[in-house]
């Protein structure tokens, strides 16, 4: 790693729901350790304030118990939060690791930098920093490496690969839906996996990196994956058809267990469609970035095949007629390209406008490209200032959403800081976005407050409740309040 002393930080997030685009992060717990997974420092916590800008889900503030008032008292601004979290995550050499992370906590944290003027990939792309989700390593323990560790089924015998089931079943305390107890948690599985299984965790950890895994195009290979079957663990063997078609470097695989054999009739668009609707298509695109859990042939035994219920000389025979199939991969590629176009078009689609037609460009990340040159230099020269200076810079974009989003900033951290007038084009918005969307609504909360009826503690009903108060009084207000609501 060219001289870059190498680190994992293990992270959680907690959030007030599960919409990557317009929920925001209540606190944040990491613990940082060297690659032999010895701490490095203190353990790492911080929350966030909530800004009159938002309500909270009320099904997630139940399930992390940390009331909207009670976040505002031990928070701090969103901005000063999401500057601390870039810092610490884009330090040299770090790996940053969660559990689950590729499909939740990391797209919050692109979103939390991106609303903040942040580079939103440096955590991953920039400094020698990387990303890794351990519960991707923890399906492929289970499946090829199971010794020395427990792994529990659900009632109907599916196998579980949630944290806390995990963790009590190999008798580590936690404390689920903590952020800092979740990431020293996964930190603990860890330890136990590279105790345990000491070369299967080499293995993993020497490959997480793109460009570390040597895919043959036309080659088997082992993979583990949650759209695998749950009844071989989420294994399967895996043919690498081409290159990525579309985003990032990575591959397209065929699936070969027994549900793949469609791909040998041609399926049309349609009947290519119907079965991705179905979860039942055998073609999946992986991204290098993204550690996908590929693996030699050799790492599937016979003992472990046998374990796993795998059918290697079926699977094998499935690869072959499709290696044989040059037209037919070129159909299937081509039907699989015209999905993955589709895909693009439904996020591009995306309607962020609110009830006066104002696009918020806050939740659109996916939806922009990158900044130009000159505008990456603007916001550069942005993050060297204090807020109080933002203004007096009289920055002017080749994007002139990026002034929508310097607005926003301000408004949330620093509404002082805005002239009155900018101060009610910005307060309008935001009264048009949680009366009518984009996110949720006053309706979608207060719907939701009812539907908790007697499940929800009355603390965090009279939290919630009066944060609902708190943000009616702002969205009355006629000009800029000189204190943030409590």
């Amino acid at each position: 790693m060219s001289g870059t002393q190498a680190s994992y930080l293990w992270f959680d997030y907690e959030t007030t729901g599960i919409d990557i685009a317009h929920d925001r992060i209540v606190e944040y717990g990491a613990q940082r350790t060297d690659a032999a997974l010895n701490p490095i420092g203190a353990p790492i916590r911080l929350r966030c304030r909530l800004n009159p800008d938002h309500l909270p889900s009320v099904h997630s503030t139940q399930v992390h118990g940390i009331g909207p008032l009670d976040q505002n008292r031990s928070g701090q601004a969103e901005y000063d939060f999401a500057c601390a979290i870039h810092d610490h995550t884009s330090q040299s050499g770090t790996c940053n690791i969660g559990y689950n992370n590729y499909r939740f906590d990391d797209h919050f944290m692109r979103h939390l930098f991106y609303r903040n003027l942040l580079p939103p990939y440096d955590f991953h792309t920039r400094n020698e920093c990387s990303r890794w989700d351990f519960q991707e390593v923890a399906r492929a323990a289970r499946a090829l490496s199971p010794q020395g560790m427990q792994w529990p089924d659900y009632e109907d015998g599916r196998p579980c690969y949630r944290l806390a089931d995990i963790a009590a079943a190999n008798g580590i305390a936690a404390d689920a839906h903590d952020a800092l107890d979740d990431a020293r948690t996964t930190l603990e599985l860890a330890r136990l996996l590279h105790r345990n299984s000491p070369k299967f965790w080499d293995w993993c950890s020497r490959h997480r990196l793109p460009g570390s895994l040597s895919v043959q195009l036309l080659e088997p290979m082992v993979w583990v994956s949650a759209r695998l079957p749950k009844q071989h663990l989420c294994c399967s063997l895996v043919l690498p058809l081409q290159e990525s078609l579309r985003g990032p470097r990575g591959w397209v695989l065929a699936h070969l267990d027994e549900g793949a054999d469609v791909l040998l009739q041609r399926p049309s668009l349609e009947e290519m469609k119907q079965l991705r609707h179905d979860g039942a298509l055998p073609l999946s695109q992986v991204r290098a970035n993204q550690s996908p859990m590929l693996f030699p042939l050799s790492a599937l035994t016979d003992a472990r095949s046998e374990r796993l219920g795998i059918d290697i000389a079926a699977q094998r025979h499935l690869g072959e007629e499709l290696i044989r199939g040059a037209s037919l991969r070129n159909h299937l590629l081509s039907h699989f390209a015209m999905l993955l176009d589709d895909d693009e078009a439904a996020r591009n689609a995306r309607d962020d406008t609110d009830d006066s037609g104002h696009a918020d460009p806050d939740g659109r990340l996916y939806q922009r490209g990158f900044p130009s040159r000159a505008d990456q230099k603007r916001l550069g020269r942005l993050r060297q200032l204090p807020l109080d200076d933002w203004l007096a810079e009289r920055t002017t974009f080749d994007d002139a959403d990026y002034f929508d989003q310097l607005l926003n900033v301000l408004g949330r951290n620093r509404p002082d800081l805005l002239s009155e007038p900018q101060w009610q084009v910005w307060h309008r918005r935001i009264c048009a976005r949680i009366k009518g969307g984009p996110g949720r609504t006053l309706a979608d909360f207060e719907r939701e407050l009812a539907e908790a009826g007697d499940d929800i503690d009355e603390r965090l009903r009279g939290e919630l409740t009066a944060w609902r108060d708190a943000v009616l009084e702002w969205m009355s207000l006629a000009k800029p309040p000189s204190a943030h609501p409590e």
